[in-house]
């Protein structure tokens, strides 16, 4: 069996119907897989990396014997599709929780750094003068440039 043929086989066991679309699950570029089956080669440690239910011997021995790992049989024998679509589901779903929680991290970690700062400004005005009202801390807070911050101070010190 000719390479291209065994890689249509993987293709076609994934239920990939276009080329650059098993490229895509391989992660290579489309021109790279059309390389290999014009060349009649594989990059065997990908493949296997990518799609390690298959049986290395098989892909080595260029399509004699069983395609698929005797494990990877039996899931498939007594997992349904619906099953393993779900399981890969909970696993992009887990995955972009991962990721949301990460981003949400970092996000409160500016907003409490921002906060810091404000609650900083207003101390330091409380300290400098106790007639402050809240009318000059809302100024404060609304303040964006460290040189208005600055000017700002220098009102309070004056009085």
């Amino acid at each position: 069996m000719t390479k291209t043929l065994i890689l249509d086989h993987i293709k076609n066991y994934l239920k990939i119907k276009h080329d650059k679309d098993f490229a895509l699950y391989l992660g290579i570029k489309q021109n790279t897989l059309s390389a290999w089956k014009s060349r009649d080669v594989i990059d065997y440690e990908l493949v296997m990396e990518k799609c390690p239910f298959l049986n290395g011997d098989w892909l080595l021995r260029n399509g004699e014997g069983e395609m698929l790992k005797e494990e990877a049989l039996r899931k498939i024998n007594s997992i349904s599709e619906g099953e393993i679509i779900k399981a890969e589901i909970r696993k992009l779903i887990s995955e972009l929780k991962s990721e949301m929680n990460n981003k949400i991290k970092k996000s409160e970690e500016k907003l409490l750094a921002g906060m810091f700062s404000i609650h900083t400004l207003i101390e330091v005005l409380l300290e400098m003068n106790e007639d402050i009202n809240i009318e000059d801390i809302k100024k404060a807070g609304e303040l964006e440039d460290p040189k208005e911050y600055l000017k700002y101070l220098e009102k309070f010190e004056k009085s």
